[in-house]
């Protein structure tokens, strides 16, 4: 069985898919088809004539790739995932039933995160109500309240399960804490401290470095550029404002806050570039690992950071074993790390961009190359009157174009349902952003972290690369602009699930298509495709007319169906908080949007962050008709100034 690993990695994953969204056991299911798949097996068929387009003929690839090791690894490993999955499940509903009055004895595991009218701290809880639980909480606590991380405190107040998703598509904040291992929520109302932190902890000295890094950084570099700073070089964007996420969520280049494979290989070039001068290649790629393991550790674990590392960790290590790592193997251990640590970071979409962009770059990145070079003439009776002397320099500067866009593409194209399925946009400008971004981020990635190795060490020669890192951000931040270009972000509506993956799948074949079909040394299986093709393009051209018959004749079918056959109507009640909303589909296909909601306390914007993917997440991307009950807060947000003059 070839890549054994990416196999049980693969089954693995089914069994956590599986656990979370359809919620029952697999290994029941495996009982009930395995005797049915057994008994189908041992029929005899008689064999059929031969025909070039029989589904039979091209299902025994499918035989080749899922034979009895692969099946056999894939049941066992997704049973497993699945037991854990469900076990991990009952370990959260059970302390969810946990009583609203509590007594925790715990320890602090962070610092205070300042919100408007509270403070917020990471604990993790020794005991609970005088019963032992190993649990990790978020405590809030008054402004005045200071607590120290490593801090081992008393606390009496009321628990909180996390909020379930309220509407449909919607948010769940559960889940969401679920891949941050936390059981919710406790609002103090009196706190003991019972011991001060221990200074000689392991745990505390890292976090200690990284908050004198965050220090630092913010004693040297402006406000702006030291949030960005931190989401560029650390993967931590708490301190980054909204409008400015979504200024990069606009402008396609969010991938860059979160550290990802492009950040790793720019300072791992950087290291071994500068440390083989002095020591060798294999002295400098084993203190390449020694410093990505740290880097892993102060960045606080997180799943992009651990994808990226791990993977260019087994790469180095194969380089100095002298072995060549393969890249699907590396890619399939570093996720497995990751899942087998939290089972629930599946659903982390950090995680998800980061693996599907690595997956499109794999996958489609030479074809892509192939289909942006254009293909040389052979024609040697053609007389040239001119001949172009050919410049090296300009032919690499093309070369690093091509493959800067490629690159670009590859990953795009997997990300690209991702972004619409989670964020519900289009952007038109990534090419363009992608690429002026490629010119700078290297060097800016690079400074980035010689910086950061200065903040450390808090050396006096880091002030000579304040001008240069803040530059370079700011070079960033102005490429965001391109976000305010108009159709920079086109909304649409939110795809069904199985729409992701006919989309996937199409990809896949239509890229093993192309390989087959522009392989120069073919094997027995590209000849079959090429030969399949051709038959194809032949059939297609004989029958032509009635092709275009049945094309036509389905397309009005089609737009018969979706714009005259009525369908019920359905009256939807969005949960908006404290106020009231409604949206209706009416039998002949009209959208109805009655009141959208609101607050009249703290600046949420209802209508932006909760009904418009409320709505997108039920198909539409347009309202045809709008009423407003009357203009209370809870009903419709406007401005009061406005307001008071429509009144008067």
């Amino acid at each position: 069985m070839k890549r054994p690993i990416l196999v049980a990695v693969i089954g693995y994953i089914i069994g956590i898919l599986i656990g979370l969204y359809f919620k029952f056991s697999i290994v029941l299911f495996y009982l009930f088809v395995i005797p049915i798949a057994v008994f189908i097996k041992s029929i005899r068929v008689q064999r059929k004539k031969f025909s070039f387009y029989s589904i039979s003929r091209y299902l025994r690839y499918f035989k080749l790739i899922l034979n009895r090791k692969v099946i056999i690894t894939i049941i066992i490993f997704s049973c497993l995932s699945n037991l854990i999955i469900r076990e991990k499940n009952r370990e959260f509903d059970n302390f969810y039933n946990t009583s609203e009055s509590v007594e925790i004895v715990a320890k602090v595991t962070s610092e205070a995160q300042e919100k408007e009218y509270k403070n917020t701290y990471k604990i993790k809880a020794i005991e609970i109500n005088k019963y032992k639980k190993d649990v990790d909480l978020y405590l809030n606590t008054d402004k005045k309240q200071d607590l120290k991380y490593g801090d081992i405190i008393r606390i009496k107040g009321k628990y909180k399960a996390p909020d379930i998703q309220r509407n449909y598509g919607g948010f769940s904040y559960r889940e969401y804490l679920k891949t941050l291992n936390i059981y919710g929520n406790v609002t103090a109302e009196r706190i003991e401290v019972i011991e001060k932190s221990k200074r000689n902890d392991i745990s505390f000295f890292i976090h200690q470095l990284k908050e004198n890094v965050k220090l630092n950084a913010k004693r040297y570099l402006d406000e702006e550029t030291y949030s960005i700073y931190l989401g560029l070089i650390l993967g931590d964007t708490s301190n980054i404002e909204d409008e400015t996420k979504e200024a990069f969520r606009d402008s396609n280049m969010s991938h860059i806050l979160a550290v990802s494979g492009m950040h790793i290989t720019y300072i791992v070039i950087g290291i071994v570039i500068f440390l083989s001068k002095l020591s060798g290649k294999k002295i400098a790629k084993i203190l390449s690992v020694i410093v990505l393991v740290f880097y892993i550790t102060i960045t606080g674990f997180s799943p992009s950071i651990m994808r990226a590392c791990s993977t260019a960790i087994i790469m180095l290590v194969g380089g100095i074993i002298n072995r060549k790592a393969d890249v699907w193997t590396s890619i399939a251990i570093s996720l497995f790390i990751i899942i087998i640590y939290n089972p629930f970071l599946i659903t982390n979409i950090g995680l998800q961009f980061s693996y599907m962009g690595t997956f499109g770059i794999i996958l489609l990145n030479k074809n892509i190359i192939k289909i942006l070079t254009p293909k040389k003439n052979n024609d040697k009776h053609k007389i040239r009157k001119f001949k172009i002397p050919k410049i090296k320099f300009k032919e690499d500067i093309i070369s690093k174009l091509k493959e800067i866009i490629a690159v670009s593409i590859s990953a795009q194209i997997f990300i690209l349902p991702l972004t619409i399925f989670h964020f519900n946009t289009i952007g038109l400008y990534f090419l363009i952003t992608n690429l002026l971004l490629s010119l700078i981020i290297g060097p800016v990635i690079i400074l980035g972290f010689i910086f950061l190795i200065m903040l450390i060490f808090n050396l006096s020669i880091l002030k000579i690369l304040v001008l240069p890192v803040q530059w370079g951000i700011k070079a960033i931040l102005f490429l965001t602009q391109i976000g305010n270009l108009p159709y920079s972000k086109i909304y649409v509506a939110t795809p069904k699930v199985l729409v992701l993956i006919i989309y996937f799948v199409l990809v896949i074949v239509i890229n093993f298509i192309y390989t087959a079909s522009t392989n120069k040394t073919p094997t027995s299986s590209n000849l079959r495709v090429q030969y399949m093709l051709q038959l194809l393009k032949y059939n297609i051209r004989k029958y032509r007319k009635k092709i275009i018959f049945c094309v036509i004749l389905l397309t009005f079918i089609f737009v018969f169906i979706s714009l005259f056959i009525p369908k019920s109507l359905r009256i939807h009640f969005g949960d908006v908080g404290q106020g009231d909303s409604c949206f209706i589909e009416t039998p002949g296909n009209k959208t109805i949007l009655i009141d959208g909601g609101g607050s009249e306390f703290g600046s949420y914007d209802v209508g932006k962050n909760t009904l418009l993917p409320y709505i997108l997440d039920r198909g539409y991307t347009k309202i045809d008709y709008i009423f407003i009950s009357h203009f209370d807060t809870d009903h419709v947000r406007r401005n009061s100034n406005n307001y008071e003059r429509t009144r008067s």
